[in-house]
C-alpha cells in the first residue's frame, strides 16, 4: 500500500488535466483514473529520473484492482480526455 503522502505521488487537479495545452503533449483517451478525494489525477515518480507514470488504464477492473492493492484510499474515475505536457 502507499500513502497518500508518499513523496513519490504527483496530484494534477482535474480541471487542470482536462484543459488543452498548447504545444507538444500527451493526451490519455477514455481513460480510468486512480483520484484522490478531491478528484485530483494521480501520477508515479519512481525516482529521481524524471519520470512519471500516470495511474490510469483502460480498463475499469484493472484500474481498480491497481486501486485496491496500492491506492485503497482513492477512487477510481472514467475520465475522457486529460492533457498532461512532454517533459
Amino acid at each position: 500500500m502507499v500513502n497518500r503522502d508518499d513523496e513519490r505521488l504527483r496530484f494534477v487537479p482535474h480541471e487542470k488535466a482536462v484543459k488543452p495545452i498548447h504545444g507538444p503533449c500527451y493526451c490519455y483517451v477514455d481513460m480510468y483514473w486512480c483520484v484522490d478525494d478531491q478528484g485530483s489525477l494521480m501520477f508515479w515518480r519512481p525516482g529521481k529520473s524524471g519520470v512519471v507514470y500516470a495511474q490510469c488504464t483502460f480498463s475499469r477492473a484493472l484500474t481498480e484492482t491497481i486501486r485496491d492493492r496500492l491506492y485503497p484510499w482513492a477512487e477510481v474515475s472514467h475520465i475522457p480526455l486529460v492533457f498532461t505536457p512532454l517533459e
